[in-house]
């Protein structure tokens, strides 16, 4: 783990007997799927682990297995049928002793997309279900006032799973296939926007510019964050940020993306593992109105920068002779990824 703030370095000691892969899960948290198939949430700090062994069933009968990233180019009819993990979020901790954290997980491959959700006890029954199956790329997950949400990148395509309507209620009983939960077009771009800001809000094929989105709860309001880049060989040089809001005030089908043109004095952290928003007076040397990202290509710390909503910047994150002087290897697209401290 490496201290921004004060350019410390960190170990963490993850217990792992299997050298199955370990994916981020937001906060402290973090996501083991040993080779075996079983799977736990570890707690970064005190080592604690939770299992889930109904959600390691259910991803099983799904063919998503755990993913050697160094064999996984090969291709084969088995790994074009396998899912791989591309994220893992958990909710916030629970307000009330009877509600516990939910860990949901996003899966595709070359055709599809499929969301698991599993509640999180460290005793009693675990409770797991298959809440979203997509024929497209799922972009990205958050979780959102008692909602799953989900950006599907065909249409950019808004949708949400209402959590509170029982489907946690009653485990999938052994061998039974479970039934994907109803849910809702929130926002449907083709429908609602104007030209002009479609034209905006998706890539254009022709132009040298790409991007990249990631969901994000902050301050009670869920946003897009859009960073577009430019690729020049290898590399993704970051140009700009865009911010849009979702308004979901009319219902579903009615929302919209609205521009966002301040993030009113907080510090957004994005990356595909995870992201996260926080005040910028809570997080040691952060500052309000800007967005920290990390990128997970090259050398991330080199790549990774700040982005200032106010005069449109972009400025290293760490400096030069820091990630040059810090040791760290990066093997596998599952890292780096942002670490809070539960006290944050």
């Amino acid at each position: 783990v490496l201290d921004f703030a004060n350019k410390n370095t960190h170990r963490l000691r993850i217990p792992d007997d299997d050298g199955g892969p370990c994916y981020s899960a937001g906060d402290n948290m973090f996501f083991l799927h040993h080779n075996d198939g079983r799977c736990f949430v570890v707690n970064g700090f005190s080592g604690a682990a939770t299992p889930l062994p109904e959600l390691a069933a259910l991803l099983q009968s799904h063919m998503v297995n755990p993913c050697d990233e160094k064999k996984s180019d090969k291709l084969d009819r088995k790994s074009y049928d396998n899912m791989k993990i591309k994220k893992v979020v958990m909710s916030s901790v629970a307000s009330l002793p009877n509600h516990h954290r939910v860990v949901a997980v996003l899966a595709s491959n070359c055709s599809k997309s499929r969301v698991f959700i599993s509640t999180c006890r460290s005793a009693g029954e675990i409770n797991s279900c298959l809440v979203m199956r997509e024929k497209s790329t799922i972009l990205d997950i958050a979780f959102f006032q008692g909602k799953m949400y989900a950006n599907v990148h065909m249409f950019q395509e808004l949708v949400a799973v209402d959590l509170r309507d029982g489907c946690l209620d009653k485990p999938t009983p052994p061998g039974v296939e479970p039934q994907v939960k109803a849910y809702t077009s929130w926002i449907w771009p083709p429908d609602l926007l104007p030209d002009m800001y479609l034209k905006d809000l998706f890539d254009d094929p022709k132009s040298d510019e790409k991007v990249e989105q990631y969901l994000v709860e902050s301050n009670g309001k869920l946003l897009m964050v859009r960073r577009r880049f430019l690729r020049t060989g290898h590399n993704k040089l970051t140009c700009r940020f865009q911010v849009f809001e979702a308004d979901l005030r009319d219902g579903p089908r009615l929302g919209q993306w609205k521009k966002a043109r301040s993030l009113q004095g907080r510090a957004l952290f994005v990356g595909t593992p995870c992201s996260k928003s926080f005040r910028a007076c809570d997080v040691d040397g952060a500052q309000g109105d800007c967005i920290y990202f990390l990128v997970d290509h090259g050398n991330p710390l080199r790549h990774s920068a700040v982005y200032n909503m106010v005069n449109k910047t972009i400025m290293p994150l760490i400096p030069v002779s820091v990630w040059r002087s810090v040791k760290l290897t990066w093997d596998s697209q599952r890292f780096p990824a942002w670490f809070f401290p539960v006290e944050v």
